[in-house]
Formats: structure tokens, C-alpha cells, sequence
């Protein structure tokens, strides 16, 4: 049946707004991704580059001399927003947010030197009271084993009956790649966690908002796909002069969003340098985490194995007619040196 005439530019015009609505409805939406990869490859890249120039740089000026030309070139750099150098290496801040680095030394092991009180490390519980964790499962991370593998096989050879005798199970050791970002992301059912590696303070050691940890992952493009909202901010990478590869770094918030630990309860040993800082044990307890045990600045590997292994042989010692209680610990320890 044929319309009213005054009905038929009506209809052409509901059709019309219909066809609009649809159209807009079925177009694809935009994926930031691909751009943000590319940035992402792309900042890698002028981390790599300007490692290479660093190197051409030393073989004619000093460290110091070379380390300050570096930045200076960096910052030359039209997609570099800001950069300077650090006691790992240097960070450099990328447009688009992206933070990223190179790392020529993790700073461990380092001779004290000068006034020893502002070569401090300082092991400092969050609870002092007597902890109990929920969970009878232990892990300990080693991303960097490799590198600091007697000391790593020390802490793990000697807590590892401690445990067993408080009646945990077997210590879960995870070593190197085992150490992935993946493993980093999804940690829950553990009464007792160990992170052993090496901690990076940003922006600098007088102004510690953040302290990033090394993980055993190199940069991969399946890693990036996965974890691509963190990417270049809580997740990052760095350029490594001795293995000449890209490594991913993890802050506080990564963990934050990631782990579940409210329901076992867990205490928390942060084996790596400045780990008592830049958010770590705010966020921990904040989570659940019944004690944090950190430093509050650098610590040398020597002394990170004697604490270790002294906290968990004292605090599993089921021999004690009463439970030991980490103030205890502490309190019997020297903390400074």
C-alpha cells in the first residue's frame, strides 16, 4: 500500500538514520597496540644505539666524563623526552610515557666507601609482632641467578630444612627464565615469599618513588601482547651491558595488580637493594602481607645471605618454648655496617 505522501519522506528519512546507525555500529574500533608497540621497539632500539655509542665514548674520555655526554646526546634525541644517568646506568623517559634505561652495573658488591653511615643497609620489618601464615607453601625467586648464584644456592640450601622442619612444604625455587613475568604475575597460595635480585631506585637514591626489580625474562614479543597495559610503565625493560640483551623490570604496582595473596598471609623477604623503599612494603601490607622484611639501602650480597638465612633459621626454630617474634630478631641483629 502506497504512503500518505506526507509519510514518505519521513520513512525515507527514519531509513536513512537507520543505514547511519548501523554504520557507525559496525565500523572496527581503533587498537592503540600497534602504535604502541612500535614505540615500544622503537625505544629499544635508541637504548641498544646509545649503549654502542657509550662504548665508542669511553675509549676516550672517563666514565664520568663519558656518562654525562651520553645523557647530553640523549636528551639530543627527538623521541627521548628526558634522560639521566643513575648508579645502575641511566633511565630514560620516551615520549609517549615509555620508561626504559640501560643498565651497566646492577650495583652489588660494592666496597663501602666514605662516611659508613650513609653506606647503610637496613633490614626492617613492617610487623614486629608473632606472624603466622595462612599458607604452608614456600617460593623463592632467583631471577638472577646466574649472576649471583653462590649466593642464591647459600640462602636456599639452608632455609630450605628450616621450612621443612616449621612444617612447610618444599621450598619452590625458581631460577633465571623460570623467573618470567608470567611467574612474577600470578603469585598466590604462598605463606612465605623470597625475591632475591637486584632493585633500581627512580628517579635517583635522593628522591626513591619507585624501585624497580629485574626479572629472568628477556624482552619478548609475546610477553609485550600479554602484558601490554603495563608495558613501558610498572612493566618495562632495560638494556643490559653485560648480556647485550633487553630484560623486563617490575615496580611495586605490577605486583599490586597482580598477586593475591590476602588469604595466605604471607611474610614477604625482599632480598634486593633498596627493596624497603619506593613502594614495596606499602603495597605488600596493603595486600595482605602479614611482615615485609627490605632494605633501605643498597646491600651487599654478603650481608643479604647472613641476614637471610639468619631470619628464617631463628623464626622456624620449633625447639623455643615460645614463638619467636621478628622484633625479637631484629632487635639482636646488627642492622647497620
Amino acid at each position: 500500500m502506497q504512503l500518505p505522501r506526507i509519510m514518505i519522506p519521513m520513512a525515507a528519512l527514519t531509513m536513512v538514520a537507520l543505514l547511519i546507525v548501523c554504520s557507525k555500529s559496525t565500523a572496527p574500533k581503533h587498537d592503540p597496540w600497534p602504535g604502541r608497540k612500535a614505540a615500544i621497539d622503537s625505544a629499544r632500539t635508541i637504548q641498544e644505539t646509545y649503549f654502542e655509542e657509550l662504548a665508542n665514548l669511553v675509549l676516550h674520555l672517563d666514565s664520568a666524563a663519558a656518562k654525562d655526554s651520553l645523557v647530553q646526546l640523549l636528551q639530543q634525541e627527538p623521541r627521548v623526552d628526558s634522560a639521566w644517568s643513575a648508579e645502575h646506568g641511566f633511565w630514560i623517559e620516551f615520549e609517549d610515557g615509555i620508561l626504559g634505561g640501560i643498565c651497566l652495573d646492577p650495583v652489588s658488591d660494592e666496597p663501602l666507601a666514605g662516611n659508613q653511615d650513609n653506606w647503610k643497609s637496613h633490614s626492617e620489618p613492617l610487623s614486629l609482632d608473632v606472624v603466622i601464615p595462612e599458607s604452608k607453601n614456600a617460593i623463592y625467586f632467583a631471577p638472577a641467578y646466574t649472576d649471583r648464584y653462590p649466593a642464591d644456592d647459600a640462602v636456599i640450601a639452608n632455609i630450605t630444612p628450616d621450612l621443612a622442619t616449621a612444617g612447610y612444604g618444599s621450598l619452590q625455587v625458581l631460577k633465571d627464565a623460570q623467573c618470567s613475568v608470567a611467574e612474577f604475575a600470578y603469585v598466590t597460595g604462598y605463606g612465605v615469599i623470597c625475591l632475591a635480585s637486584h632493585g633500581a631506585p627512580w628517579p635517583n637514591v635522593n628522591d626513591i618513588q619507585k624501585v624497580y626489580v629485574l626479572t629472568g625474562e628477556e624482552a619478548s614479543p609475546v610477553t609485550d601482547t600479554a602484558f601490554r597495559a603495563e608495558l613501558g610503565a610498572s612493566l618495562t625493560t632495560w638494556f643490559d651491558a653485560k648480556t647485550q640483551k633487553h630484560w623486563y623490570i617490575i615496580s611495586p604496582e605490577f605486583v599490586k595488580k597482580y598477586w593475591r595473596i590476602a588469604q595466605d598471609k604471607p611474610v614477604v623477604y625482599l632480598g634486593f637493594c633498596y627493596s624497603f623503599l619506593g613502594g614495596w612494603p606499602t603495597e605488600l601490607r596493603g595486600m595482605g602481607a602479614l611482615a615485609c622484611i627490605g632494605y633501605d639501602w643498597k646491600v651487599l650480597r654478603d650481608k643479604n645471605v647472613e641476614w637471610t638465612i639468619e631470619f628464617f633459621d631463628l623464626m622456624c626454630d620449633i625447639t623455643r618454648e615460645t614463638p619467636m617474634i621478628i622484633s625479637e630478631w631484629y632487635c639482636s641483629i646488627q642492622t647497620y655496617y
